[in-house]
């Protein structure tokens, strides 16, 4: 199990984004192709899987997604940040305190929830074979990373 969520981790490092509770989870825009001219760089892995054009499509069109609610959250946690620094360093009462480090709780959860969600809807494209490709290609990059330390 460990393993597995390493793995999956892994398949979402080049993406940064969040899934906002009020728009539908990221599986759903799997159909959407995506705008080649503006599209971010496709994960590295996606270059040593042997995928169709459509399934390149929507794996771009979720990367792409979720690259911009990351981005997103992360400009939104910055600021969060920035503003629990000032409260720190001013006379803000102990529930004014608590409640910014409830909401930069929320928005790193908010993070860690598009990274998932756009690992799964990724899942939803490939077949078991490529799967398990992209799985034993991060296991190799996985080892070869932590003998170089």
């Amino acid at each position: 199990m460990k393993l597995f969520l390493l793995s999956t981790t892994l398949i979402l490092l080049p993406i940064t984004t969040s899934i906002a509770l009020s728009k539908p989870p990221l599986a759903s825009i799997a159909q959407v192709p995506p705008n080649p001219v503006s599209a971010p760089p496709a994960p590295p892995w996606t270059q040593a899987v042997n995928l169709s054009a459509e399934q390149k499509e929507r794996i771009a069109a979720i990367h792409k997604q979720a690259k911009q609610e990351v981005d997103k959250l992360h400009q939104e946690l910055f600021a969060a940040d920035n503003q629990m620094r000032s409260l720190l360093e001013s006379n803000a009462s102990i529930e004014q305190l608590r409640q910014q480090y409830q909401q930069i709780q929320q928005l790193r959860q908010q993070l860690a929830n598009t990274h998932f969600e756009a690992m799964l809807a990724e899942r939803q494209v490939l077949t078991n074979e490529q799967l398990t490709q992209v799985l034993r290609i991060l296991r190799q990059q996985r080892s070869t990373n932590n003998s170089q330390k």
